[in-house]
């Protein structure tokens, strides 16, 4: 008990009184956090969405969309997984790669884009968690399977390798020297065959789960 009550008698409270419409909350939020320890991209992506407003919105779009994403992920999976998809979704949404420290700055450059501020954040919160879902099914097996067009299963160990090629490739076809470039191969019977027994396996797994 002693060194329990050792350490609360260091425990210090702070209480910040902002003012609604003035106070930019989100700023000061990353002001005191940068002085302390790192948050992860995601909790710096979910504290962006949700600060500033109203509390029943918050608790409206943390319920409705926030708590099941953290729930499909899974506590572990949450934290070790979520911001690398959070770097795919905006791979995706804005055709650019950011790194994976500056995931919060490009998620806020796309928030404030035009054509996603105008749809609002309850869109952009239901997009995400749109998103999610998929890259749980796909990366981390929840209730269901993903396999390529090739064959191959997407899984949490290639799915950085496979998203990150499929956005090459998107890049290179749609660059100005694409017609110095030949198109993707023609597929061939072994093709059809590896994907024929992946998606057998794959069905016989879903049955055998049901069972």
């Amino acid at each position: 008990m002693i060194p329990l009550c050792r350490g609360l008698a260091k425990l210090l409270i702070v209480d910040v009184a902002l003012n609604r419409g003035q106070d930019n909350p989100q700023l000061i939020f990353e002001s005191m956090n940068s002085t302390g320890k790192a948050l992860s991209q995601a909790d710096l992506v979910r504290n962006f969405i949700l600060m500033g407003l109203e509390p029943e919105h918050q608790t409206r779009l943390y319920e409705d969309h926030w708590r099941p994403m953290e729930v499909a992920f899974g506590q572990q999976g949450y934290s070790e997984y979520f911001d690398s998809f959070m770097r795919h979704y905006l791979t995706v949404k804005t055709g650019e790669i950011p790194r994976t420290d500056e995931v919060y700055e490009a998620f806020k450059l796309h928030a404030r884009s035009q054509s996603v501020a105008e749809k609002g954040v309850d869109r952009l919160v239901e997009d995400i968690h749109i998103y999610a879902e998929y890259y749980c099914a796909m990366a981390l097996g929840k209730e269901a399977y993903a396999i390529h067009q090739s064959g191959k299963w997407y899984t949490n160990d290639n799915i950085d390798q496979m998203l990150m090629e499929r956005h090459l490739n998107k890049k290179a076809r749609r660059s100005t020297y694409k017609s110095h470039m030949k198109g993707p191969r023609k597929r061939t019977p072994e093709d059809d065959e590896r994907f024929a027994q992946s998606f057998e396996k794959m069905v016989l797994m879903a049955q055998e789960n049901e069972d």
